[in-house]
């Protein structure tokens, strides 16, 4: 009978030596990446630490840093510690990154207060009131508030004062009038007058003109080859008709030193209750919207004709100063014309008036 050798069940010790053996080489090569690992951050952290220190040794100025980047850097310094931070190096001291974690953290217990008292004036009632004050300056507060009610607006006149107050407005007696406004005040009775000279081809006229300077109306008186003064006082008589001269709502007139104005002009303006403003020597500029006047009417009219005589300019002239008065947009009052005849369409037809054989066009919408 054959027997067969029954191999002997293994020890215990036998089976953790087996298994243990490949346990060991794990732990021993895991320690070894770590501290290969570990030596490589220590190196990327000493290369931050020296960077940042030369940094800060080339920077004049620390960056200014946002409330976001504060926030992140305090989170991972407050992880860290104030010890680690001081052998970190960083740009900032420990105690202000901890500085900003301490603000980080009651920033979360804060919350917004409501407001207490009367809701604030809304600055739409705030701009009228200003506005109010300082277009009618001889109001008060009491006025002010009353004008305010009439608007529809509730307010009080102690809300007047205030408002008034804080936006620097005087009170009524030290108000004043501005320039603006006294201008504006006078600006509807304020006219001046000027004469321009144009060579035809054989004689030189001399041309007499008015223009209100609110509106830039502007009105050919007449025209002659010697203004002298009989000839003068005539046109001021019809310049001052009470009916239809050019002056009738006039209460300044502006010109200049030309001796026919001064003596043969200026005492029919004074019986008709017109004060004249005699410009200084050698100022056209406060004449200057009469000068541009003059400016214009060469530009656009008489540097482009040959003037053959007195009947020809008689002629230019009235026809530049319809299409000037009526047909032309002028710059001072907005591009707007003087004397709308015609309201402004937006559908029909373009047509145009040309005037002088095309040197004055006029575009606008048939009807």
């Amino acid at each position: 009978m054959n027997r067969h050798k029954i191999p002997s069940p293994m020890s215990e010790s036998d089976e953790s030596s087996n298994i243990k053996a490949p346990a060991i080489w794990v732990v021993i090569i895991s320690r070894i990446l770590a501290q290969m690992l570990n030596d490589r951050l220590l190196l990327m952290v000493e290369y931050q630490r020296r960077e940042i220190a030369i940094y800060k040794r080339r920077l004049k100025k620390k960056p200014a840093l946002t409330d976001g980047e504060r926030r992140s850097l305090a989170e991972i310094a407050a992880k860290l510690g104030r010890k680690a931070m001081a052998e970190l190096g960083s740009m900032v001291t420990p105690d202000t990154l901890m500085r900003w974690y301490r603000r980080l953290c009651g920033a979360k217990w804060v919350h917004p207060r409501k407001r207490r008292g009367r809701p604030p004036t809304r600055e739409e009632v705030r701009q009228q009131v200003i506005d109010t004050a300082e277009t009618w300056s001889q109001a008060g507060y009491t006025r002010v508030c009353d004008v305010m009610k009439a608007l529809g607006y509730t307010i009080s006149r102690s809300t007047v004062v205030n408002i008034l107050k804080e936006a620097g407005v005087p009170t009524a007696p030290h108000r004043g009038m501005s320039w603006k406004q006294f201008i504006a005040t006078v600006m509807d009775g304020l006219y001046a007058c000027d004469m321009f000279t144009v060579d035809t081809l054989n004689s030189t006229y001399y041309c007499l003109f008015a223009t209100k300077i609110a509106t830039r109306e502007v009105e050919i008186v007449n025209l002659t080859k010697k203004p002298n003064g009989p000839w003068m006082a005539q046109q001021g008589r019809n310049l001052c008709d009470f009916e239809h001269g050019f002056l009738r709502n006039c209460r300044y007139l502006i010109h200049d030193r030309e001796p026919t104005f001064i003596h043969c002009l200026d005492p029919i303006l004074h019986d008709s209750g017109i004060t004249p403003k005699v410009m200084p020597v050698k100022s056209p500029n406060l004449n200057a919207f009469a000068e541009r006047f003059v400016g214009s009417v060469r530009r656009d009219c008489l540097d482009h004709l040959p003037i053959f005589g007195e009947k020809h300019l008689r002629y230019v002239l009235r026809e530049y100063v319809a299409w000037y008065n009526h047909e032309r947009p002028h710059q001072g009052i907005d591009g707007e014309y003087i004397d709308k005849r015609e309201p402004y369409r937006e559908d029909g037809e373009v047509a145009k008036r040309l005037r002088l054989g095309g040197l004055l066009p006029h575009f606008y919408r048939a009807a």
